[in-house]
């Protein structure tokens, strides 16, 4: 998946648009803690960037990772 492609960019903006809608309510419950926005929404929320990343894969894989949002939650 290139990030150049309209497409690509659009799911990232989604996600984005996502996260910030939902980082209000995720503040009060899972403060600094990582967590993982995709193609299926919101995969949960981790301890490590490292734990974060490796369900990313997991669900993604190595090219859609690209399209998906780790963030810490702060």
């Amino acid at each position: 998946m290139d990030l150049d492609n309209k497409d690509t960019l659009k799911k990232l903006e989604k996600f984005i648009d996502d996260y910030m809608e939902q980082l209000p309510e995720m503040l009060k419950e899972h403060k600094d803690k990582w967590v993982v926005f995709g193609e299926q929404g919101k995969t949960g929320y981790f301890e490590d960037e490292e734990k974060a990343y490796e369900e990313g894969l997991k669900l993604y894989g190595i090219v859609s990772a690209k399209a998906m949002l780790l963030s810490l939650i702060k």
